[in-house]
């Protein structure tokens, strides 16, 4: 079953907390995403201050988790703790 965009976004905030920085091609190599499919959710964690852009010379941009992010990463992180997993969900 493919991820959601939620899970992917998820997925994105969670490697960018591991390191707190990194450039789009390893994080798209850690999720095994496309790039096209990153930037998608690059643009629209941005959007939501969950992530920052550092501009590293002409050409490379480094990404970052913001405290809004960690934020929504640990409530993430709870809820899923809370809720059965995939396929446990007894269908009666």
């Amino acid at each position: 079953m493919p991820k959601t965009k939620l899970e992917m976004y998820v997925d994105v905030l969670n490697i960018l907390a591991q390191n707190n920085l990194h450039k789009t091609d390893d994080i798209a190599d850690g999720l095994n995403i496309s790039f096209k499919e990153l930037k998608i959710c690059l643009t629209f964690l941005l959007k939501q201050g969950l992530v920052d852009k550092r501009k590293v010379g002409n050409y490379i941009e480094d990404y970052l988790i913001t405290q809004g992010g960690i934020r929504v990463l640990r409530y993430f992180n709870e809820l899923k703790q809370g809720l059965p997993m995939r396929g446990e969900i007894n269908r009666s």
